[in-house]
């Protein structure tokens, strides 16, 4: 479980770390926690970007999750490190390699998999 969210001055409001080597990965309870968190913050702009290295416990579970934050007006996307599969989450990326992160957020952008982001 990582949270971290920071405001629009980039400023960290927030942090929660926890990793739990059990060969699981709780992405449906990590966009439940995002959300609620998102909710108590007056941004206008609300997004979760997700990173992950492996296949969710419930493929249900993130697709509702998803929804519910689509619902609320929260844009979703995620970038799977390693797997080229679909984890529940519409919009996403796949790299190999650490490295390429920057590549997978620049193609985020300007795909527009998360609508409130503009290049200006």
């Amino acid at each position: 479980e990582v949270l971290l969210t920071k405001d629009w001055d980039e400023h960290s409001v927030s942090q929660s770390f926890a990793f739990f080597d059990g060969g699981t990965t709780e992405t449906g309870l990590a966009i439940s926690k995002a959300v609620a968190k998102l909710l108590t913050m007056e941004n206008a702009r609300k997004q979760i970007l997700v990173f992950t290295d492996g296949d969710p416990n419930s493929i249900l579970e993130v697709e509702e999750q998803s929804g519910m934050a689509k619902q609320q007006g929260i844009d979703i996307a995620s970038i799977h490190l390693g797997y080229n599969r679909y984890g529940g989450i519409e919009y996403f990326k796949v790299i190999q390699d650490a490295e390429d992160i920057q590549l997978a957020m620049r193609e985020i952008v300007t795909e527009k998999m998360l609508d409130a982001i503009t290049i200006g």
